[in-house]
């Protein structure tokens, strides 16, 4: 049930950041020229959000808000973050890891076992397109760590030790 809400909480993440950025970006194109076409449109958008001071500060908040998130990105077209919590990350490309989606769909113990036994981080992500085109124009990446996973775990196994410990003595 914990991993399960974790991926919900990634899930609601990425939906926050996506309702903010397209409120950001329709915000601020109607105070730019029109663009005359899709091109000039996605050039606009992504010159948006790389300056957008205030979205990159929702990037960090919703990121520290979460106990298990280790980065939200704003990925361009061409793979690169253009906004990120982390600003290192800033025009590098995006980090490729395993979806979280598919790791919360194996069995418990092979999911305690990653948990416990790997340093691994997981990814949703969240598409943004247009209708006029197949593939999406930004992606919204969270990461989520599965070291920060452990340790919400330790002490729920700790607890469970102790009382296993407790009833084989009884």
């Amino acid at each position: 049930a914990r991993l399960e809400d974790v991926l919900e909480r990634a899930r609601m993440n990425a939906l926050q950041v996506q309702s903010v950025l397209l409120q950001r970006l329709d915000e601020q194109s109607s105070q730019q020229a029109p663009p005359t076409n899709l091109t000039e449109t996605k050039a606009l958008w992504s010159e948006i959000i790389r300056n957008d001071k205030d979205l990159a500060r929702l990037l960090k908040d919703t990121m520290a808000s979460s106990r298990t998130t280790v980065e939200i990105a704003i990925i361009g077209e061409d793979g690169r973050v253009l906004a990120s919590s982390n600003p290192e990350s800033i025009g590098t490309p995006m980090r490729r890891l395993p979806g979280l989606e598919e790791w919360t769909q194996q069995n418990r113990w092979e999911k305690l076992w990653d948990i416990f036994t790997q340093r691994l981080d997981y990814d949703l992500r969240l598409p943004l397109g247009v209708a006029e085109q197949q593939n999406p124009v930004f992606q919204v990446q969270v990461a989520v760590s599965s070291v920060l996973l452990r340790n919400t775990f330790v002490p729920l196994m700790w607890y469970f030790g102790v009382a296993l410990g407790v009833s084989s003595l009884c």
